[in-house]
């Protein structure tokens, strides 16, 4: 065995010989059936902070205690140090359930019409703010830090702390607010 599919392949073996099925063996273990499932079928290794259930499952597939299930966790260890060691190098574009960070911009990709609209909505529009509203989980945040932010970073639009506010107020009449393209746009934010 040296790759992660033999891995799985021996173990969906052992599985296959011991008539158990997935259930059976997570209640065995106290590992979740579809985890055991997963590792049969090759979905993922076993994390290495499971040995000990991982060594149940060994037990309960009849792999002997010893040197045959001390084999086993050497090879764990060894493919999952392959693993990582693949992985280190790489970047992975994907941040998971963590949100995408403005540093993220060059892999944030599929939301440049919105992107699109909310600047024409700030800059076009003479909009002073835009809300954006959605259901929890659905990018909003990765959407304002890694697609809005950089974009603002690259333009001329004033920062809020160049406008020219007095008493909280802007310093032109709100009529010349609506022409964004004197307002927001400018090179200069000089009043």
């Amino acid at each position: 065995m040296t790759t992660p599919e033999q891995f799985a392949a021996r173990l969906a073996r052992l599985r296959s010989v011991s008539g158990k099925s997935y259930r059976r063996l997570g209640a065995e273990t106290g590992l979740g059936y579809a985890t055991v499932a997963g590792y049969c079928t090759g979905r993922h290794l076993p994390q290495l902070a499971v040995t000990a259930q991982f060594t149940r499952l060994l037990t309960a597939l009849g792999v002997p205690q010893g040197e045959e299930q001390e084999e086993w966790l050497r090879l764990l260890r060894e493919l999952r140090s392959e693993t990582r060691s693949l992985q280190t190098g790489d970047v992975n574009p994907y941040p998971g359930l963590r949100g995408f960070e403005a540093a993220d911009a060059g892999y944030f990709h599929g939301r440049e019409d919105v992107v699109a609209r909310i600047v024409t909505m700030l800059e076009g529009d003479g909009r002073s703010a835009v809300i954006v509203v959605g259901a929890s989980g659905t990018g909003k945040s990765s959407l304002l830090r890694a697609g809005l932010v950089p974009v603002f970073r690259e333009s001329t639009v004033c920062r809020r702390e160049d406008r020219p506010w007095r008493d909280g107020r802007p310093r032109r009449p709100a009529s010349l607010l609506t022409q964004s393209s004197s307002w927001t746009s400018s090179k200069s934010c000089s009043p």
